[in-house]
């Protein structure tokens, strides 16, 4: 389960990807999406900006862009139901959805989408964060009584206390109907130290990825090396079976010559030189004969070649496969590259815009004070003329013998 907030502006684009909106699905969409089973998608609750905007007019909230107007849940599917059926599935995500309902209120809820398009089938549930106080009038008829407030508030809803025991608690409730699943693997909740984004959790895949592809490399060259042994020693062994075919025919050769054996005196054998370097010869042959037949015995029959042979062949079919998986992610890291490359861009031109309107705003004000400036000085001209009339009218009513009650300057 992974829970992420969303302000106002950015919804549009959530309910593109949550509805899969043709329109703009590609503009927010997963590199994983596949559209030929976009079909096996359905909503528990389908919603849209005109939900969500209802349900703000409901509940008070602060006119502020920057509003966590919405909270969106995701929650994969277990492993252990990955290959039942999909009645099953959909049975879990209805469980899930109850679960949230009555975490989070169900009149909050404004979408609540199963996906079967992805690489796991998995459930986006939005809510609108809502507290409940008690608030004061404020009028004089009222004061002193209280009534109760529902406003919207994500930093009171999804806090620290509240994310490490909602799995405990959603565990708690599928269990109720499905006892052998686990929400959260058992291995990995012990190494969980917090909640992991989709894109940090894509980011951890590569890598590990990236760790087995350097494993099977390491491997592989191991292999090629034992091969290249393997195909040294059987060259080696040709050789030594040639030497030997050589050697015997060459004791055959000295089984040919004949030595004639004469008494000498207490029982010695007397030999020639050559008899006795033929024989010497013969005896050298056999012993090397011998140890030419224990060396075949071992690498010759073929056995430690074939056995070589086969690792290899089986390590070039892992290597092959490995750089299938690795080329295909290769292509999605360079289409998000892409993607974050176009983002980078419009960043650019929103930030190239958002000068220019500084720019243009400073002038505005620029011109506003000049314009005050301005009009100041008309309101001097004016009170300037306004005083000469009232000093001319005035003369004017002496010198005729008229008498005025009020002020001149009025």
């Amino acid at each position: 389960m992974h829970i992420t907030k969303f302000k106002l502006p950015c919804m549009g684009q959530i309910f593109a990807h949550v509805n899969r909106d043709k329109n703009q699905t590609r503009k927010y969409g997963n590199a994983d999406i596949d559209p030929r089973k976009t079909r096996l998608n359905y909503d528990l609750e389908h919603g849209t900006i005109e939900t969500l905007q209802k349900r703000l007019e409901e509940v008070s909230h602060t006119k502020r862009h920057d509003l966590v107007a919405c909270c969106g849940v995701v929650v994969t599917l277990p492993g252990e139901l990955k290959d039942e059926p999909r009645q099953l599935q959909s049975e879990f995500f209805v469980l899930v959805k109850r679960f949230l309902d009555e975490k989070f209120g169900k009149q909050n809820c404004i979408f609540a989408s199963v996906h079967n398009d992805e690489s796991t089938p998995h459930l986006h549930y939005g809510f609108v964060p809502t507290v409940t106080k008690e608030r004061k009038f404020r009028s004089a008829e009222k004061r002193g009584q209280t009534y109760l407030q529902e406003r919207v508030c994500a930093k009171e809803v999804v806090t620290k206390a509240m994310l490490n025991t909602l799995h405990d608690e959603l565990q708690a409730h599928v269990a109720q109907r499905f006892p052998e699943v686990h929400v959260v693997a058992p291995i990995k909740s012990k190494r969980l130290k917090k909640n992991v984004s989709i894109s940090e959790l894509k980011a951890q895949t590569a890598e590990k990825l990236e760790k087995e592809l350097a494993t099977q490399r390491e491997l592989t060259a191991k292999a090629e090396i034992n091969a290249e042994e393997a195909l040294k020693a059987h060259k080696n062994a040709q050789k030594t079976l040639a030497d030997s075919t050589t050697l015997s025919e060459h004791l055959k050769r000295l089984d040919k010559c004949k030595i004639t054996r004469k008494k000498g005196h207490l029982g010695r054998v007397l030999l020639t030189e050559s008899e006795y370097n033929t024989l010497v010869d013969k005896a050298e042959s056999v012993e090397s004969l011998a140890q030419e037949r224990e060396y075949l015995l071992r690498t010759a029959s073929g056995k430690e070649t074939r056995r070589l042979r086969e690792e290899y062949e089986q390590m070039q079919s892992y290597h092959a496969t490995d750089n299938l998986r690795y080329t295909r992610q290769v292509e999605k890291n360079t289409e998000l590259q892409r993607k974050n490359t176009e983002i980078q861009k419009e960043i650019v031109n929103l930030t190239t815009e958002n000068e220019q309107l500084k720019k243009a705003n400073e002038k505005l004000k620029a011109e506003k004070l000049e314009l005050v400036g301005q009009v100041e000085t008309l309101k001097k001209v004016v009170k300037s003329v306004w005083t000469h009339l009232s000093d001319y009218y005035r003369e004017l009513c002496e010198s005729l013998g008229i008498r005025q009650s009020r002020g001149y300057h009025r």
